[in-house]
């Protein structure tokens, strides 16, 4: 077993992170375009402002800024809010056929699925 210098773990923990945070800004910034051409009229997506649609993304985006914040301030399990959101807008995805977001979000999910991985290999190589 090969041990790992105490900065170098925690490195790469912080390029996970900050792999999960570039994902999720860039689900948000594909969010964020789709109420965008809805509202200045350049594609009609058809959803008004009352609807689950609307109501959807503007939830997740305020819900994304939430995760991102936690994950800067490295809150104690926010990576379990992460998967559950990731698992939904998946899960959402593949019903409406949105490849980008299911794309995203698999990706998400298995940098945090790695995340968990190398967490669980630095405990065991403490002890």
């Amino acid at each position: 077993m090969t041990r790992t210098a105490p900065g170098m773990a925690a490195e790469k923990i912080r390029y996970e992170i900050l792999a999960i945070i570039i994902l999720e800004v860039l689900f948000g910034l594909c969010a964020l375009s789709v109420l965008a051409y809805q509202f200045f009229g350049r594609f009609d997506f058809g959803f008004g402002v009352i609807s689950y649609r609307f109501f959807n993304i503007t939830f997740s985006l305020m819900f994304m800024s939430y995760l991102i914040f936690g994950l800067l301030k490295e809150q104690q399990d926010i990576l379990i809010l992460v998967t559950l959101f990731s698992l939904f807008h998946l899960i959402e995805g593949i019903v409406i056929h949105f490849w980008f977001k299911v794309v995203i979000h698999l990706l998400i999910l298995i940098v945090v699925g790695y995340h968990y991985y190398r967490h669980q290999t630095l405990l065991l190589e403490r002890n």
